[in-house]
């Protein structure tokens, strides 16, 4: 697992540590001025990552409000799971992140999950079974 740093910019624009900033799913809006990392997913599959991510985000919203991050986002063209918010939370996060992939994964390898088939109600159940 590799991830990069980037040190907040300094402008007049403020984040409010832990605030949730992905009020439109689908819409790519990370917030200014706040820590950053990001984790690579070359190899993995789109439905992998579509069962990963979870139905409008659910999955990733979960994971940003329990690593207490600010904004979770999948960024297809370059393949990297993108993570921003308070930078002692971000370890967390990532690792969270890390292993939902990783679970779908060998969930796919065991013959658990079929890709390809239904993938609408996998994700129902995988969401539903990771949210309780």
């Amino acid at each position: 697992m590799m991830t990069e740093q980037v040190q907040p910019s300094m402008s007049n624009n403020t984040v409010t540590p832990n605030q949730y900033y992905g009020k439109n799913p689908g819409v790519y809006t990370p917030p200014l001025n706040c820590h950053y990392t990001q984790l690579p997913t070359v190899g993995v599959s789109d439905e992998i990552m579509k069962i990963s991510i979870g139905k409008n985000g659910s999955v990733f919203k979960a994971i940003t409000n329990q690593a207490n991050v600010n904004y979770v986002w999948y960024n297809k063209e370059s393949l990297f799971v993108e993570i921003w918010g308070p930078e002692q939370n971000l370890p967390d996060a990532t690792k969270r992140v890390f292993d939902r992939i990783q679970k779908i994964i060998t969930k796919v390898a065991n013959g658990e999950i079929v890709l390809k088939n239904k993938t609408e109600l996998i994700i129902k159940k995988e969401n539903a079974m990771d949210m309780n």
